[in-house]
């Protein structure tokens, strides 16, 4: 059965890419900037590659990795000097970055001892996001092409799943799958998968165009419920249960008959609104770590009790990523991650890094009503990763892994920059280089 399921995955997940394929070629992407999706495909790609240890390992996997995002910086840069088109570049872009450039910052000094070689490592993360929040600035994309990206990368990775060996694990006393195994494609964890395919269900919607486009959510649900993940599983259920209330909201934003000042008004009040869940989901994130016991959600209780223990007063500047090997060398904290990325951010890198988090979230959302169709996305992708963060460590800032691109719309809506012009309502229009030079800054599409 587990083998049927498997190659059922991989047929739908390459009728998937053929779908995606279709859609983008209708949907004027030649137009758009072919080059710079197809890089940040590749990037996507060799990430969830690494992400999986095939081919890629270790730090060459991770320089590759940045490799990629280089090129497709410097072929973003070249398109914008060609056709001498400028570009607004905010801060808020490179606010992962700063996160990135904090955790490393405090690993540094907490932990003096450690050599050069896992200096370097820990920076390449920086690097990462930097390069990819230039990117996304200089990028004449859409968050449609940027939800695109991840769907055929998640969806080339099942694809060739079975190829990699076994998809599947044993049930162990806490979780059974409903084929009597938990699926793990090509990568180590269920849970990894479930991540995968969350993010690509709220893609999937996002990118949705038709009937054909069915397929893909059947793919990625079917994915899901093979590997038995609950917190994925809730948390894209929060996510979803928001999105129709976050739909409702903005259409109230958009109501006709507004003046400037009203449409503003509204739109700061759904911002607050949602900024204010978002806390709640920190606060809720935060007292399940703190008041957790042992056995609580299959003994992630116990690691957080551990991590908490460790990380002792220090919640101010945290410890450091690698004071948390150290305590695993001594068996002072589990021989894994503490299962939160709220826990995980507080001893990396103190209440800096928390709340540089909730920057993002909060910033993505306010600049999500920049660019059309945006905001029940973005609210809804918040929640989804609010609860995953829960009992998930779903993003690592200093490193430059698989993991990373979960960010990757997040960072997208981070680089939207406001305009009185809505470039996403004209039609798409081959300009002669004659009339490029006086063309104007290069937005996206606002209410």
């Amino acid at each position: 059965m587990t083998t049927l399921i498997a190659y059922t995955i991989a047929l739908l997940a390459a009728t998937t890419i053929a779908v995606q394929v279709k859609v983008l070629y209708k949907s004027g992407l030649t137009e758009r900037d072919p080059l710079l999706f197809f890089g940040l495909f590749l990037v996507m790609l060799t990430s969830l590659i690494y992400e999986a240890g095939i081919l890629l390992r270790g730090q060459a996997g991770q320089v590759a990795v940045i490799g990629l995002v280089l090129v497709t910086v410097l072929a973003a840069i070249s398109k914008s000097v060609r056709s001498r088109v400028k570009h607004k570049i905010q801060l808020s872009v490179f606010w992962p970055a700063i996160i990135a450039a904090l955790l490393f910052s405090v690993n540094a000094l907490m932990n003096p001892e450690i050599d050069l070689p896992q200096i370097i490592g820990r920076s390449l993360g920086i690097l990462t996001l930097t390069l990819i929040g230039l990117a996304f600035a200089l990028s004449n994309l859409k968050l449609h092409d940027v939800a695109a990206t991840l769907v055929l990368a998640t969806s080339f990775m099942f694809m060739i799943a079975p190829l990699s060996g076994l998809n599947w694990r044993p049930c162990d006393k806490f979780k059974c799958g409903p084929f009597d195994a938990l699926y793990t494609g090509p990568f180590q964890s269920e849970n990894t998968v479930a991540l995968f395919c969350g993010v690509g269900l709220l893609c999937a919607f996002l990118t949705y165009a038709g009937r054909s486009s069915v397929i893909t959510i059947v793919m990625f649900a079917l994915t899901l419920y093979a590997t038995e993940s609950r917190t994925s599983q809730l948390a894209l259920a929060v996510g979803l249960a928001v999105w129709p209330i976050a739909s409702l909201a903005t259409s109230w934003c958009r109501s006709t008959g507004l003046n400037p000042s009203a449409l503003a008004s509204r739109s700061r009040l759904v911002t607050v609104a949602a900024s204010l869940g978002t806390a709640g989901l920190f606060i809720v994130g935060f007292r399940l770590v703190t008041e957790a016991e042992p056995s609580d959600f299959s003994n992630r209780g116990k690691v957080w009790i551990l991590g908490l223990s460790a990380l002792g007063e220090d919640w101010f500047s945290g410890l450091g990523i690698d004071r948390w090997y150290t305590y695993q060398s001594v068996g002072a904290v589990p021989s894994h991650f503490p299962h939160s990325e709220y826990l995980f951010l507080l001893f990396t890198g103190g209440i800096g890094a928390v709340i540089g988090l909730f920057i993002i979230y909060t910033q993505s959302i306010k600049k999500s009503f920049i660019h059309r169709g945006a905001p029940p996305f973005a609210i809804s992708y918040v929640a989804f990763l609010g609860v995953t963060g829960m009992t998930e460590l779903f993003w690592n800032p200093i490193a430059a892994d698989g993991n990373v691109f979960v960010m990757f719309p997040l960072i997208f809506l981070l680089s939207l920059v406001k305009s009185e012009v809505s470039t996403e309502d004209r039609p798409t229009i081959p300009v002669p280089s004659s009339r490029r030079r006086a063309s104007a800054p290069r937005v996206r599409s606002i209410y």
